[in-house]
């Protein structure tokens, strides 16, 4: 939807003159700015939401700004900025709602994670503050249209029906401006990063009812049908793919 001027500028003979009209060309930027301030840039990112838009990669395109040293890992927006998307849902007037962040330093130490186990980096805008911070959990992100049953506790899912997500904490799901951006795995005294592509995790979920999914469908980890029948054909390079109490060998 279309924005509207506040002040706007009457050019008739007997309009707005050059004091007022450049005093309402300053009101008209303060109300854009707050505006901005309060709900996020507005659809400037496009589709992709919900990510890491930008930031440094490799000769291979694979982001390489996160490093670790020993169980520590550190964030490295020095020589390219990392540019967030957080998803913040919809507005009736507005439309998308998606607030953009950068990390323009090093952040040494971001996250400290426990030997011996899988864990998911996230990153955290406070929805009051808008300072942003880091974590981890033991449980994947998950991206659905309803809250998963049965969660257990810091267990985080998208929803792609409000476009917001939800960390469980205990006794209720509480919205969170959180970003996942890789997978570790750590030894007693090492970790190894996966870092996310720098895209929507939201436009790799086939539909749950109707629609098509256009593009490429990247599979890294589990593929699921959550509810409904998968029909037509799959094409998929790798070894096995389960669905429910299916299983399908591919010939490597």
């Amino acid at each position: 939807m279309a924005l509207q001027r506040v002040s706007p500028q009457d050019f008739s003979p007997n309009g707005t003159n050059i004091y007022q009209g450049f005093k309402n060309d300053d009101e008209d930027i303060k109300n854009l700015y707050k505006l901005m301030n309060s709900t996020g840039v507005l659809s400037l990112a496009g589709s992709k939401r919900q990510c890491v838009l930008y930031g440094s990669v490799d000769s291979s395109g694979n982001p390489n700004f996160l490093t670790a040293s020993g169980l520590n890992i550190s964030i490295d927006g020095s020589t390219k900025p990392v540019i967030l998307s957080f998803a913040n849902g919809f507005d009736m007037a507005l439309g998308t709602k998606d607030i953009l962040m950068s990390i323009t330093s090093n952040v040494s130490n971001a996250w400290t994670i426990p030997a011996n186990g899988t864990y998911y980096l996230y990153i955290d805008r406070d929805i009051n503050t808008g300072i942003l911070s880091y974590g981890y959990t033991a449980t994947p992100d998950d991206y659905l249209k309803v809250a998963p049953a049965s969660p257990v506790l810091d267990q985080n899912y998208f929803n792609t029906t409000d476009m917001k997500m939800y960390r469980y904490n205990g006794s209720a799901w509480e919205q969170k401006l959180r970003i996942f951006v890789a997978s570790v795995v750590t030894t007693a005294s090492a970790a190894t990063i996966t870092p996310y592509a720098l895209e929507s995790k939201i436009a790799s979920y086939l539909p749950l009812t109707g629609g098509t999914l256009s593009g490429n469908l990247t599979v890294d980890g589990t593929l699921k049908a959550n509810s409904g029948t998968i029909s037509g054909d799959l094409i998929v390079s790798g070894n096995t793919i389960t669905f429910g109490n299916v299983t399908l060998g591919v010939d490597s």
